[in-house]
């Protein structure tokens, strides 16, 4: 039996290697999540931004820096599934 629940967290990265692969879309990242979430039997039931703590900020920070803007990331996007199977 599948999980009634899941937390899915859509990451989006930030940095020259990001943009030359051209994955810096948060709109088509959701699309993309929200898809497949619908194919595997899931309702999106909420969409909440990702909120990160000062250590993980400044980290984040850190690497960009270290790495001259090669690579990074920022805080992501938290979708909650249900199961469609609970409506029946």
């Amino acid at each position: 039996m599948p999980p009634i629940n899941v937390c899915v967290r859509v990451a989006v990265h930030t940095g020259w290697v990001s943009k030359l692969r051209g994955k810096r879309s948060t709109h088509a990242a959701i699309t993309r999540e929200i898809e497949t979430l619908n194919a595997r039997g899931y309702r999106v039931v909420c969409v909440h931004p990702d909120e990160w703590g000062w250590f993980r900020k400044l980290l984040g920070f850190l690497v960009t820096i270290c790495t001259f803007g090669w690579f990074g990331s920022e805080p992501g996007i938290l979708i909650v599934g249900e199961s469609l199977s609970l409506d029946r």
